[in-house]
């Protein structure tokens, strides 16, 4: 199993950035470097869960970086079973 990341970058005005980036992770060796869409959206799939780096650059803006780590994915599916008033079955 393998994680994924998506990625949306905005200015402060909420407006869409076209933006590069780097994704590195020193302890699973992997390093991918990422282009963001005029958009603003990239998603980067196949990932190794744990800790990276996440670095951007974009034009007319200071570089960006932080450390993102990452999981898998939890998902829960809960049934509901109701029983009549008379129903005295288990």
């Amino acid at each position: 199993m393998r994680g994924e990341l998506r990625v949306e970058v905005r200015d402060s005005q909420g407006t869409a950035v076209a933006a590069s980036a780097e994704l590195v992770s020193e302890a699973n060796q992997v390093r991918r470097t990422i282009q963001i869409a005029p958009d603003g959206r990239a998603t980067v799939q196949d990932l190794p869960f744990g800790i990276y780096r996440l670095s951007l650059t974009a034009e007319n803006f200071a570089p960006w970086n932080k450390l993102i780590e990452i999981v898998p994915k939890c998902r829960a599916r809960f049934g509901n079973s109701r029983r009549s008033a008379g129903d005295d079955r288990g």
